[in-house]
């Protein structure tokens, strides 16, 4: 049997999830305030399906009346029941929810899900319960042809609403909408997105793109970042590494991971960027933003 470790999130009061993917089935490990439990199956389909369940994410929180709650979200490309016919066996996002000790069918988060065609996949997730309601925010990239926007890969956004109480929250999801706002001009791939919300309704989104970004950026991969506050939409992409439109073609800019603390967002990334003779290999670079990402650090060499 082949495990894969996915993802791991904590709750107040010693209360943690592990996800991890076994097979092509996900998996649910908890840690209630001791040892962590055997694995148990998390999609409730597991022994029936034939698809594969692929990329968990998990966030949690306390509801209201200190209940833990959690929502796992996924690739899939099994075909299942959904508003409209079913989800087809192109990749589309699932969610489950955790509420008293079990998880809930999955679900397509992709409202879309029964008309598209495109792959959607390599969901992240983030909660900001700082508004009442609070929200869950979805990301993904996906090939969808959605309003003229092309084969290339682009980001795509959803929400749901964290109102309600008892065993089934209000969990509908908001239909599909892009993140990059270029995605019906861009012809550059749009990848790898990470996602934070903190403050009052505020997110930040990175990623790694080709977009040349009207001549600015080139066509080697750089990191660009998109801020919703809400309940604004998500601001024009724009390029975070200050390198940017600087580097060469071969100095790439990947797979960049966002955190909050403190005040401070901090992004960090690999790059092959040679400014000062580094080589060209990858090294870690980091930016850091103060203002809720209006403006971020020149780039700074971590290791």
């Amino acid at each position: 049997m082949k495990r894969k470790f996915a993802r791991m999130s904590l709750a107040a009061a010693g209360m943690g999830l592990a996800l991890l993917m076994i097979n092509s089935d996900l998996s649910a490990t908890e840690y209630p305030f001791g040892p962590p439990e055997h694995p148990r199956l998390l999609n409730t389909d597991a022994t029936t399906d034939s698809g594969a369940d692929r990329y968990p994410q998990v966030v949690m929180w306390r509801d209201p009346e200190g209940r833990t709650r959690a929502v796992a979200v996924w690739d899939s490309n099994e075909d299942l029941p959904c508003d409209g016919g079913s989800t087809g066996t192109d990749y589309d996002i699932f969610y489950s929810m955790y509420s008293f000790g079990t998880w809930s069918d999955p679900a397509p988060v992709n409202t879309n899900a029964a008309t598209d065609s495109g792959d959607d996949v390599l969901p992240q997730a983030a909660l900001n319960n700082s508004l009442n309601p609070g929200y869950l925010m979805i990301v993904w990239e996906s090939h969808e042809n959605l309003n003229g926007a092309g084969s290339d890969l682009d980001l795509f956004w959803s929400t749901m609403s964290l109102k309600g109480s008892g065993a089934a929250p209000d969990f509908k999801a908001t239909d599909p909408a892009f993140l990059n706002s270029n995605a019906a001009s861009d012809s550059g791939d749009d990848h790898n997105v990470r996602i934070v919300c903190e403050g009052p309704g505020d997110c930040i989104a990175v990623w790694e793109s080709n977009e040349d970004l009207g001549g600015t950026a080139g066509v080697d991969d750089d990191i660009l970042y998109s801020v919703r506050k809400s309940p604004s939409d998500w601001t024009a992409p724009a390029t975070l590494n200050s390198s940017a439109t600087t580097d060469s073609a071969v100095e790439d800019d990947r797979g960049p991971e966002i955190i909050y603390s403190d005040g401070n967002f901090v992004c960090l990334w690999r790059s092959t960027w040679d400014a000062t003779d580094f080589g060209s290999d990858f090294d870690i670079f980091f930016s850091r933003s103060d203002d809720l990402g209006d403006t971020w650090t020149p780039i700074h060499l971590l290791c």
